[in-house]
């Protein structure tokens, strides 16, 4: 059975999606926030920031967003995520 392919973004070097079939690793080496599709997308962003929500955070997921409404603009959700992650930039920002 073939695996549909996907795109592994922030993932660790050697981690567990490196060799699987099916999945286009994008560890450090490769930043992930220049992949613009068009495979669906697993992310894992650094965990040890992701609890703080710091600065940059939600300017790494707008991009993330932003890539996934290039592959497919027409889901709403897409949108709306880039608004909330906006909006939690700005409050860090201004704290």
């Amino acid at each position: 059975m073939k695996l549909p392919h996907v795109a592994a973004l922030y993932v660790q070097t050697g981690g567990s999606y490196c060799g699987l079939e099916g999945v286009d690793v994008w560890d450090e080496g490769r930043d992930a926030r220049n992949y613009c599709g068009p495979h669906s997308v697993i992310a894992h962003p650094p965990c040890q920031r992701w609890g703080k929500l710091w600065a940059g955070q939600p300017l790494m997921m707008i991009q993330l967003e932003l890539a996934r409404i290039k592959t497919s603009p027409e889901h709403a959700d897409h949108w709306i995520d880039v608004a909330g992650y906006a909006a939690c930039g700005g409050e860090v920002a201004v704290k």
